[in-house]
């Protein structure tokens, strides 16, 4: 079995036990959308001035 084709084999089964738990699924993907979501109508989407250029605070969460 060459590397590639264990690689690809492991990222299988990898991914397939990811998926089958719920729960680290939604914590992985949901739940930091829910924050930014969350942090974006609480605190305004206004602007934060950063090393001198102004982005909005929705950018800087997400960075």
């Amino acid at each position: 079995m060459s590397g590639v084709s264990m690689m690809a084999t492991q990222f299988r089964f990898t991914n397939k036990a990811f998926w089958r738990n719920p729960a680290s699924a939604f914590f992985t993907f949901a739940f930091p959308l829910m924050f930014l979501v969350i942090f974006t109508t609480l605190l305004g989407n206004g602007d934060a001035v950063i090393n001198g250029v102004e982005v909005k605070t929705s950018t800087l969460y997400v960075a």
